[in-house]
Parts: structure tokens; sequence; C-alpha cells
């Protein structure tokens, strides 16, 4: 019974007469606000596994109880028979029986259950007979059941808590008046869908299908019980079906001997034989039905006052006049900030479809709107439409399930990527290499040919649109950015002179020009805070492999200088990295150097991995701790020389792009189709889907820019700029 019943009522009640123990033969209280008239109560006895009404007892109008139990059950069993008891206990056995006192609403409408139940967690009691007083403490082995007892008993009725703790039913003693309250213990309500025949469906607006469906009920439900299914379009007859006072409601319970079947009720065994009501339920289709591809799940659902009691379910086949949509990308589509687009949506009429249709997306994040559109579909004809989308400029970014559907279209969800803001900057790609931090917003260099000579045009982009150009007749899109936001171009190589020319770029487009010994190879150099360019010095007199050794052009002084040990015999271009402040510089490594840490400050040197590690997908902070990607997820290399490595949020990361230059916490990655912002003291990502990305950089202003390409094979593509935020 304690399965079909959940506390209900509140308030204290009265103690029984005797102020020493528990009395399990009576039930003395009042409940509190008490709604439902006057009522006899009826005994449930395990033993004899029936009701009976219990006459002389009351419940009255205003909720006073007045329950006493008969002297001795009609039929007590034998509390230990067919068990092997272990512990201690007074007597070898005792003739006993567990009953629960009910009320219904009407002859066969169960309330619930009026008992004592404890205050410390309000689990209901249960009245316990004894022949004999008896006192037991163990478990006992019932066939394939434990059942452990904690019981001291007195002759006639006691209370004892009866529980299920881990698969072993418990039986407790409970005597201590002060320990409970009398209370109304609610029966849960709940309807059983069932019928003898589960076989599959088959709807249109031509065929119904009719099932013989028993509801069966618990919990004391009167009145309409609304029928529905969760289809829409699928519509079932009758729409309610009602509950009403039948004859015949006993209990029943299953277990292997007495004492196990009284207590079956613990792990849901026991049950009121639900009140029954079969009827047969009609399914057919409405104007809102459309067809399914193959076999669906249907489940005809009963609720009452919009709370769900049962439902039970079938495979259907739905046959329908309806509307198929195509999509010109095939469930997904993107969208930009600040920007209103069309997505292109083909309809086509099916079994027999024609006439209005409105369709519209929906589920939306959070900035993004979508206005429906109504068109008139043809018989045998295809109608192609767009649907306007606007999206803000603060609309969230990010991956989105958005949901296409309309009147006679079945639903389909589509993928919506909504990606930053964007701004044409080239007809075609441009290279990875094309894109640099200023002072406000980002440099971007486009090169070409002219005269048989390359020139480098550079633009700089910010709030949007170009602020200022600038072109170099000799140089390439070798660019080197500095702390302060100027910009170093390197121009041409003069082979007669063994000269390489430089152009220190400001924002506004002027710039000034250094001519630099040639064997100071600046190309894949970095620069720090004082303008001085870091990179390998070469020594061009050898044959063979070059050595290399990292040197730094001060351009106070246009020299050259060898201020580190880092040295090698495999030069690579890409090898250096640098902090924001520009004071740490990263050497990454090859087969036969190790990666080392470069102070330029104060021009000192500490190695930080051994010789043939290869950070290559890395950044260091503006604290000097350097971080890298692995296999192994994420490694952090701290000042001291200790290192850690974390786990990665599931997902892709190919590169890091950088550390923002206004929020030291958060590192820049890139993957495929989108960047991440990493947040180093959570080690938490936001995902930011992307066009196919080129190139990114950290604007010194904070966020991340990127270059991005809608490239569309031999037609080649567009280059677009994004800056966040």
């Amino acid at each position: 019974m304690l399965g079909l019943l959940t506390a209900c009522g509140g308030g204290g009640g009265q103690s029984t007469p005797n102020p020493d123990q528990l009395n399990g033969a009576q039930l003395k209280g009042t409940l509190p606000a008490w709604p439902y008239g006057a009522m006899t109560p009826q005994l449930y006895t395990y033993g004899e596994e029936s009701l009976k009404l219990m006459t002389g007892s009351t419940v009255s109008q205003t909720g006073e109880v007045s329950v006493t139990l008969p002297a001795s059950p009609a039929q007590p069993f034998d509390l230990l028979g067919g068990c092997t008891f272990n512990g201690t206990r007074s007597v070898t056995s005792i003739k006993t029986d567990l009953a629960d006192v009910l009320l219904f609403t009407g002859p066969d409408e169960l309330l619930g259950q009026v008992t004592y139940v404890r205050n410390s967690d309000g689990f209901p009691l249960t009245h316990m007979y004894a022949n004999q007083a008896a006192t037991f403490n163990g478990t006992a082995i019932c066939g394939s059941n434990t059942l452990k007892l904690n019981l001291t008993l007195h002759a006639g009725w006691n209370m004892v808590a009866a529980f299920n703790e881990s698969g072993i039913l418990n039986l407790a003693s409970v005597t201590d008046p002060a320990s409970v309250t009398l209370k109304l213990v609610k029966a849960q309500e709940s309807v059983t869908l069932s019928t003898t025949d589960n076989s599959s469906l088959t709807l249109s607006p031509q065929k119904t299908e009719t099932r013989a469906i028993t509801f069966k009920q618990t919990g004391g439900i009167v009145g309409p019980v609304t029928l529905s299914t969760n289809i829409p379009g699928v519509v079932v007859t009758p729409s309610t079906i009602t509950f009403s006072s039948t004859p015949g409601q006993a209990l029943q319970a299953q277990a292997a001997t007495p004492a196990l079947r009284a207590l079956s009720r613990l792990t849901g065994q026991a049950q009121l034989q639900a009140q029954a009501l079969t009827t047969n339920v009609t399914f057919s289709l409405n104007d809102k039905a459309t067809s399914t591809l193959g076999s669906e799940g249907l489940e005809l659902k009963a609720s009452q006052n919009g709370v769900e009691l049962g439902k039970t379910s079938f495979a259907v086949s739905i046959t329908a006049p309806h509307v198929k949509a195509s999509f010109q990308e095939y469930l997904r589509l993107s969208a930009y900030r600040a920007t209103s687009t069309n997505f292109a949506v083909t309809l086509e009429p099916a079994d027999g479809f024609s006439g209005p249709v409105t369709v519209s997306l929906t589920d939306l994040p959070e900035g993004v709107t979508a206005a429906p559109k109504t068109v008139t579909i043809l018989p045998n004809a295809s109608t192609s439409l767009n649907i306007p989308v606007t999206v803000s400029s603060t609309a969230s970014l990010g991956s989105f399930n958005v949901t296409f559907q309309g009147s006679k279209v079945a639903p389909v969800t589509l993928n919506l990527l909504v990606k930053p803001a964007r701004t044409l900057v080239s007809e075609r790609n441009m290279s990875s290499e094309a894109l640099r931090p200023a002072a406000n917003g980002v440099w971007v260099g486009q090169s070409s040919y002219s005269d048989g000579k390359q020139k480098l045009t550079l633009r700089r982009y910010a709030g949007g649109s170009q602020q200022a150009e600038v072109t170099f007749p000799d140089a390439a899109e070798k660019t080197i950015p500095v702390p302060d936001g100027s910009l170093y171009v390197l121009g041409a190589l003069n082979n007669e002179k063994k000269t390489t020319t430089l152009y220190r770029v400001k924002d506004d487009g002027t710039f000034t020009t250094f001519t630099v010994n040639s064997l100071f190879t600046a190309t894949g150099g970095v620069a720090d805070a004082q303008g001085r360019i870091w990179s390998f010095v070469t020594d061009n007199s050898q044959i063979g492999t070059l050595p290399y050794h990292l040197a730094y052009w001060d351009p106070a002084t246009n020299k050259i200088i060898n201020a580190s040990d880092v040295k090698g015999n495999n030069y690579l271009s890409e090898a250096l990295r640098i902090s924001n402040s520009g004071r740490y510089i990263l050497y990454t490594g090859t087969y036969d150097s190790a990666p080392a840490l470069v102070d330029s400050v104060n021009v000192t040197t500490r190695t930080i991995g051994t010789s043939g590690s290869v950070f290559s997908r890395s950044a260091v902070s503006d604290t000097g701790e350097v971080w890298f990607l692995s296999n192994s997820g994420i490694t952090r290399v701290n000042q001291d020389g200790t290192s850690n490595t974390f786990t990665l949020p599931n997902d892709i990361y190919s590169e890091m792009i950088g550390f923002d230059k206004q929020n030291a916490q958060t590192l820049w990655l890139r993957g495929y189709g989108n960047i991440y912002q990493f947040n180093t003291a959570t080690f938490t990502a936001t995902t930011i889907p992307t066009d196919t990305l080129t190139a990114a950089a950290t604007p010194k202003t904070g966020g991340v820019a990127m270059l991005t390409s809608d490239y569309n094979g031999g037609a080649g593509g567009k280059t677009w700029l994004s800056i966040l935020p």
C-alpha cells in the first residue's frame, strides 16, 4: 500500500490516550482543514487480504478520527514460518498480522490511509498484531528474501515502520507517542492503459483505426479524464472517459510466505485492484495531420486537469495530404550578426495537397527573428520561397537547433549557425599572413604583382570600415606587429649590398624606413616593447646546413646583437612566439634543439623542454607561462619549470591564436570552422562558428579578429573580416 500513497495534509495531531507508549489498537486525533466530510474507515488486513468496514469507527465531518481495531485479526499468520532466523529473540515466533486503515470517497474510490507518520521524515506507520509480548533483533532468511527485524512488541496491536532498504524488507517498532503525528496519506492518482491488440495503426483521411482500450485507475480518480495523442493531427474518439463508482474493489498482494506477502507492498507488488473501464477508442486524422516517414510512435495519453495520469503507445503510419520541404543548405543554415538574409526553401505538394501554406522558423536564439511566409501550393508543382531572417548586432553567437514548420508541413529541425558580423575586404582569397593588429583595429594586407615586382597594400579596418591605406611597391606579406600597435613591413632584399629594407607603419599609414643587414633573417621574427626585432642570424659563409642563433635588431642603433644562446642547425621561420607585453619570447624548438623562454627585458634564456620537443601550437602569457596544445590536451609550463596538462572540452583545436590583449585569462584558439574563447582559469571554452578561417589575430583593443573565406571551388572566393567583440 505504501507504494500507492503520498503524504498529505499538515499540522499537528493529537497523541493517543496512552502517554507512555504508542497505542497501535487505536487512532485518535484530528486531521486539520478536513474537506472530505464524514466517513467510515475500512480495515485491510494482510493475512486475510481483504477489506472490512470498521463499524463503530469514524472520521467526522470536521476530521476528528476515532478508530479502534478489532481485538485480534481473523487470519493471523506465523511471522517466521518458513524462515531461518539469525539474531536474538525472546520467543521462537509469534502469530501476527499487518493492517492499514483506509478511507474511500465512494465504494471504489480510494482516498488514502489514516495513520501515524514519523515526525522525522513523514514516513507512514503500519499496524502490527502480536499474539504475545516478544522481541526480535536480527535477520530472517525466507527463501530468496531477507527480512530484518528490530521489534519490541506487546500483546495486541503495535505501530511499526515497514520499509525496503537495498532489497531487504525491514520491520521496526515505533513506540514514542511524541515522535509521530496523525495524518491522511493520500493515494497517488494514476491510470494504466492496456489493450489486447498492439498492432500498428495505419491512418489516412479515408481510414480510421479502432482499438479496445482498458483504463484502470488508482487513487480515487473521479469524473472525466481527457484522451489525446502526441502527434499533431491525430485525434481520438471519445476524447474523454468518465470514472464512476463500480463495486468489487479489493486489495491484492503476492509473495512466497504470509509475512513476505504482507510486506510485498513495500516493493510495489501490493496493489489496489484498480477500477477498470474498457471502451473502444477510434483514431482518426484532422486537417493538421501530415504523413510520416515509415512507422512512428504514437502515444495515447490520459490526463485530468492538465496532469498526465498514464499512457500507452502504438506504432503508426500516416498518409495525409501534406507539403514536403527541402533546403538549399541541407539542414544547416548560416547567418551573420548585423545582417538580414533569406533562407531558401522549396515546397512540394504530396498525397494530393494543394492550397495555402504558412511556414516559419521557430525556436530562434536571442537576437534572431524570422517573419512567417504564406504561399499557395499548386498541384504537381514545386514552389520556391525565401524566409527573411534578421540578426541583430548583439545576437547570441553559436550553434542552435531551430524548427522549420508550418500548416501541413512536418516540423524539421535545422542547425542554425550564428556567426560574427563581417566586412568584405577582398574579392579573392587571402593568405594566413594577411592579418595583423594595429593600434586601433587591424591591418589587412594583400600582395600583387606589377611590372614583374611584388607589392603589398595594407588597409586598416576599425569599427567595421576601412580607415587607412598604404602601398609598398617592393614588399610581400611579411609583417611583424609591435606591442605599441605599429607594424614592421619587410621590404626588398638587396643581394648586391646584402641589406633588407624594413618599414615601420603607424595607424595613419605613415612609416619610417630602415636598412638592415640581410644576414638578419627577420622573416618569422617578433618585436618586443622597445621595437627590437628578435629573429635568427645565419652564417652564409658555410656550405651545407646553415647554423643559426637567436639575435635582435635594435632600431635605435641599427645594430644586430647576439643576445641568446638559442642555436641549432635547422632553421624554422615560424619558431618564435611573443607575449602581448613584448617581454617574453618563446622559441618553440626543433628536432635538434630544445624549446626555450627568453626574457627580452633582462636578456636571459631558460630552457623549458628537451631536445626534440616542439611547441608549435603555442602561446606565451605576460607572466611568462607557456601554453601549448598536444594530443593529451593543453599544457601550461609554469615559471618555476613545472607543468600541468588539462583535458580540453570535447572539441577539436588546431592552433593557438594568442592571449587576449585586454583579458589575460582569455586564450583564443582556432579549429575547423570554429574559434574558441578559452578561459585559462576555469578551463572552459565558448565555441564561435565561422566560415573557413584563413587568418586570425588578437587586436590591441581586445577580442579577436579573423579573416574568413567563402571559397567555392574553381570559382574562387571572397575574404571577409570579423572583429570580436
